[in-house]
């Protein structure tokens, strides 16, 4: 039988049942009703509000699973720890609230079933509301993390990843005219571009990108490629460093001037 139905049937019956026996003290029914609806509330706050799950980001990574590796790159270690990160802090707070639900729970159970007695039930503050919750979940929703070019399954999202070196709060520590990097190499390239005079789409060049508000050129580094025949996500040659890591089935090492390069057509 659906819970909601069930519920409503009982409530159905104690009105019936109040309305026959005259001699229930009103207080005491109106503290069960309002027991009875806790319990509703509960059972569909756990119904819309699901624990967060592990999405198994860290397992992805590697295609070997039998081993455990470190990333070879500093930025994909950095994104990698980023956003098993983001994980943990979601799933903290969704068990916080829910831990709350559960403990009303076992009070109202207590009442019904040992031997707490009605106006022994104290609701919490704010009792069923999220909106804290929420707000804190987009918080750690817009840390942006630097991304991992093998683990992105669109093309939009691989050819729009910018080469972050560290995570950032938010987008929108990009579009600024006085951008604070934790990391030397992005804070040197963000005022290269932002040293451009009259910035336009060919004068901001490959590494920068124009920002009609600032009208600025802002860091804008590309990291990944997408392979439209294998519809997955890689790593641009340019941030191999050595030749041993340099992948031949894209790219080729230039030994004069050790670096890794994509393939000529």
């Amino acid at each position: 039988m659906n819970f909601s139905f069930m519920i409503t049937i009982i409530f159905i019956i104690l009105i019936f049942i109040h309305l026959q026996m005259k001699n229930i003290p009103k207080f005491a029914f109106l503290i069960f009703v309002v027991g009875l609806l806790g319990i509703i509330e509960l059972y569909n706050y756990k119904e819309n509000f699901k624990p967060y799950r592990y999405d198994g980001i860290y397992d992805r990574y590697y295609e070997n699973q039998d081993l455990l590796h470190i990333p070879e790159s500093s930025s994909d270690r950095d994104g990698l720890k980023c956003a098993i990160g983001k994980n943990i802090k979601i799933k903290t707070i969704q068990d916080k609230k829910l831990s709350e639900y559960q403990d009303m729970k076992n009070t109202m159970n207590n009442v019904l079933y040992g031997n707490k007695q009605f106006d022994e039930i104290k609701f919490p503050e704010n009792y069923g509301d999220i909106s804290k919750e929420a707000e804190e979940i987009n918080t750690v929703n817009e840390i942006v993390c630097p991304p991992v070019c093998h683990l992105l399954n669109n093309q939009e999202d691989c050819e729009g990843a910018i080469d972050l070196r560290t995570p950032l709060k938010n987008i929108d520590e990009l579009n600024n005219t006085q951008p604070v990097f934790n990391d030397s190499y992005m804070m040197r390239e963000a005022y290269k571009c932002l040293d451009i005079k009259n910035p336009s789409n060919s004068s901001c060049g490959s590494n920068c990108s124009v920002n009609s508000d600032l009208n600025k050129c802002i860091y804008d580094i590309k990291k990944c490629n997408w392979d439209s025949d294998k519809d997955k996500c890689r790593k641009k040659c340019s941030f191999y460093d050595r030749e041993g890591n340099c992948p031949s089935e894209y790219c080729d090492w230039n030994a004069s001037e050790f670096k890794c390069e994509e393939k000529s057509n």
